[in-house]
């Protein structure tokens, strides 16, 4: 089996239904309690729902997939790559101990892009005299040319999320250089989440037949937030308009609120 068909697919920011909510709930105090994990159920928990909205199962960023650096998302490049490649794009990799190059094509527009990381830049950036760096200069020369490649090429898939160890790094280096240097990384930082090119196929005919369907079962509330949540992460306010991004999240979240007045309703009976 490939390891990334046991990924969940790709989350929008839509906010959780309450069965789900409710559910992270018991999740985070359940790995508070455990001893394993560290932190309150509270950070615990809002790590859980950053990995939702990059599509990681809750366990899988718990342990050892995603971290929160002061608000700020890092995962694995070993993960960034499984999600690259589970949203149907693709990658070739030519990794050494001086230099990395990673050409990564994308699945639904054919746009390429090939992004290159050399030692010399980590030199520059200041980041080689760290002992991670001097034990492991392949892996390390991988990570971050994975994480500019993926900012650039695929922003839809992971986000505004950096590669393990980089936001802590960036902030060690950014101590040992001159001002006008640490002011040119932190716009860097800034520009990749700021400006992200968006990719914003809509939904096909038979999806919008299937929303439309959906959405006259669902209750006020549920169609309410629906409409809300649509205007204010995509600016549109129709059904046909919806990107293909978000069609699975949209049915999720539909399907869920029918679910719910159905069991609600056999309580009621019962």
């Amino acid at each position: 089996m490939n390891k990334t068909e046991n990924l969940p697919t790709i989350n929008t920011n839509l906010l959780p239904a309450a069965q789900e909510f409710q559910m992270f709930q018991t999740i985070a105090k359940s790995a508070k309690a455990s001893g394993l994990y560290g932190g309150d159920e509270n950070k615990i928990f809002m790590v859980m729902l950053a990995a939702r909205e990059l599509g990681i199962a809750p366990l899988l960023a718990l342990n050892g997939g995603i971290w929160n650096i002061q608000g700020k998302i890092e995962i694995s490049a070993r993960l960034m790559n499984s999600m690259i490649r589970r949203a149907g794009h693709t990658m070739e990799i030519k990794s050494t101990a001086t230099e990395c190059t990673i050409k990564g094509k994308r699945s639904d527009t054919g746009e390429e892009h090939i992004e290159t990381f050399t030692m010399q830049m980590a030199v520059t950036a200041g980041l080689a005299n760290g002992n991670v760096w001097k034990k492991y200069p392949e892996d390390m020369l991988y990570n971050r040319c994975m994480s500019r490649l993926a900012r650039r090429l695929f922003p839809d898939v992971i986000g505004c999320a950096y590669v393990e160890g980089e936001i802590r790094e960036a902030v060690e280096a950014e101590k040992h250089l001159p001002l006008a240097e640490c002011v040119e990384i932190t716009q860097n930082h800034i520009q990749d989440c700021v400006n992200l090119p968006q990719v914003q196929e809509k939904i096909s005919p038979e999806q919008v037949k299937e929303i439309i369907a959906l959405s006259k079962q669902i209750d006020e509330t549920c169609r309410t937030n629906m409409e809300a949540y649509l205007l204010k992460e995509f600016q549109i306010s129709s059904y046909e308009d919806i990107p293909q991004k978000a069609f699975q999240s949209c049915v999720r979240a539909m399907k869920n609120n029918i679910d719910l007045q159905k069991n609600n309703s056999k309580q009621q009976v019962a």
